[in-house]
C-alpha cells in the first residue's frame, strides 16, 4: 500500500523551500513564504516564515506515510522538514502527499486499487 511508504521516499528534495543558514543570516530571502534553514552540513537549523524565525515540527525519515499524515493533521504547519538524525532529507507538504497518492493509486469503477 502507498500509505506504508516511508516519508523520505516521497519527500520533495528540490530544495525550492530551503535556504542556507548564511542566506538567512544575511537576510537574502523573500519576505513572504516559509523556508527551511539548513547549515553547511545539511543539518536542519529552523525555519523562517514571512521574515520571522520559527521552529517547525519535523518528521523522521523512516515513518510511514499514514503516520506522517496523522502528525501533519494535528499541526498548523504547511510544510514539514523530513530529517534523519537532524540531517535534512527533504520537505513534505500536503501537495507532495496528494501528488504521490495520485501517481500510486488508480481508480476503477469507483474502487481504489493500489
Amino acid at each position: 500500500s502507498p500509505w506504508q511508504t516511508a516519508v523520505d521516499v516521497i519527500a520533495d528534495q528540490s530544495q525550492k523551500c530551503v535556504i542556507s543558514k548564511s542566506t538567512y543570516e544575511a537576510g537574502l530571502f523573500p519576505e513572504k513564504g516559509t523556508f527551511v534553514i539548513k547549515d553547511k552540513r545539511n543539518m536542519y537549523s529552523g525555519a523562517v516564515k514571512d521574515g520571522k524565525f520559527i521552529e517547525l515540527k519535523t518528521l523522521d525519515n523512516h515513518i510511514p506515510l499514514f503516520k506522517a499524515t496523522e502528525q501533519i493533521h494535528s499541526c498548523e504547519q504547511d510544510l514539514f522538514p523530513v530529517v534523519k538524525s537532524d540531517n535534512l532529507i527533504g520537505i513534505i507538504t500536503y501537495q507532495v502527499i496528494v501528488d504521490f497518492l495520485k501517481s500510486n493509486i488508480r481508480l476503477e469503477n469507483g474502487v481504489v486499487h493500489s
